[in-house]
């Protein structure tokens, strides 16, 4: 008997970091359920009952006779697509590759160590994405502007990286990173290097959008997960005030003082 119970709670304890794992890395709530219940099933688990939301993992299972229930709570997200899909994979594998449950944890481990491009990279790619939105959202922008918000907001991921350390609120940490943002283009501004602010605003917020939150929030809306649509919505909107709010407040003041 005492061996059963921690065969069953390593099935439970797999199933749920598998599952957190894919809900830190903003993946939909359909697709972390569907890996849960797929890895329960691959180890012999026939009745699940999971209910999972952007914030946390409830997991119960029946087996003889005996409910068995674990809660795992979600406190960050960010994308990582790349771990998605393996685990996705690696849930889907385990029958067709005969995975003990020490096997699993173990590639479980390896695929938690991805973490997709290094910093340079994003930084790198993220910030020319920037620099094209800003020249596509105004046709006038030039080379320069191009450039002037290639470094701005490539100077701004690194600051939130440094910021995720802290755990900010989310409409704190925006908003301080559009106040550095709109008034790092200000300066610019006034110095005479661009001529136009908008661009340069324009192209570095696009780095805060929160552009996966809202798009996963619309798909667990239509796959019928409304509360953890509902939750992902009102993120999404906590941290576009945010950066409102971060953007309005430094133009408001940069007008006054005369930079712009």
């Amino acid at each position: 008997m005492g061996d059963k119970m921690k065969e069953i709670d390593q099935i439970l304890e797999l199933s749920l970091e598998a599952g957190r794992m894919m809900l830190e890395s903003n993946s939909e709530i359909y697709r972390a359920e569907e890996v849960i219940v797929n890895i329960c099933r691959a180890f012999g688990v026939k009745n699940i009952d999971v209910f999972t939301l952007a914030t946390c993992i409830y997991l119960s299972v029946n087996i003889e006779g005996h409910t068995y229930t674990r809660i795992r709570r979600i406190y960050q997200r960010e994308t990582n697509l790349a771990r998605i899909s393996k685990i996705n994979d690696l849930s889907r594998s385990i029958v067709k590759n005969h995975y003990t449950l020490d096997q699993f944890k173990e590639k479980l481990s390896d695929v938690e160590s991805c973490q997709g491009l290094p910093n340079w990279q994003r930084a790198l790619t993220i910030s020319a994405s920037c620099g094209v939105f800003g020249i596509m959202f105004m046709p006038k922008a030039n080379w320069i502007d191009f450039i002037v918000t290639f470094i701005i907001t490539c100077f701004t991921y690194y600051l939130m990286q440094f910021l995720k350390k802290y755990e900010m609120n989310a409409f704190i940490a925006n908003a301080l990173l559009a106040i550095l943002m709109t008034f790092l283009a200000s300066m610019c501004v006034s110095f005479g290097i661009v001529r136009d602010i908008d661009t340069i605003v324009i192209g570095t917020i696009m780095i805060l959008v929160p552009g996966v939150a809202v798009t996963n929030a619309v798909r667990d809306i239509i796959n019928g997960d409304i509360l953890s649509g509902t939750i992902r919505t009102v993120e999404a909107l906590i941290i576009a005030l945010g950066i409102a709010f971060g953007v309005g407040l430094t133009l408001f003041f940069s007008n006054i003082g005369g930079l712009l």
